[in-house]
């Protein structure tokens, strides 16, 4: 099960517009996974409340 978070201006936005390429993906990977070494971010910390 995937848990969906509003983003502000994009709620008229269809899911398949949003397209997002493999570069893309990858360079977020490599930013979480920094930010969780850097102890900037929590895998295991509950989810944001709406």
């Amino acid at each position: 099960m995937t848990q969906e978070f509003p983003v502000r201006g994009l709620e008229k936005t269809s899911p398949r517009a949003l397209r997002a390429s493999d570069a893309d993906r990858d360079r977020v990977t490599e930013l979480l996974r920094a930010a969780v070494a850097d102890g900037r971010l929590d895998i295991g910390s509950d989810p944001v409340s709406p």
